[in-house]
């Protein structure tokens, strides 16, 4: 085990960007679904 401060730092950035990167496709998924359901709210309101 050789446990450096640059090996921290890098394991840290290692997990950050993991966690950026859930958090970001988390977010786009969202959009995606809050986008395809106003179409159908959209499509609902146009044919009322």
């Amino acid at each position: 085990m050789w446990l450096t401060i640059d090996t921290i730092k890098l394991y840290l950035i290692y997990r950050l960007t993991i966690f950026a990167k859930h958090k970001f496709l988390n977010v786009l998924l969202k959009l995606d679904y809050i986008r395809r359901n106003y179409h159908i709210y959209h499509n609902l309101l146009t044919i009322w």
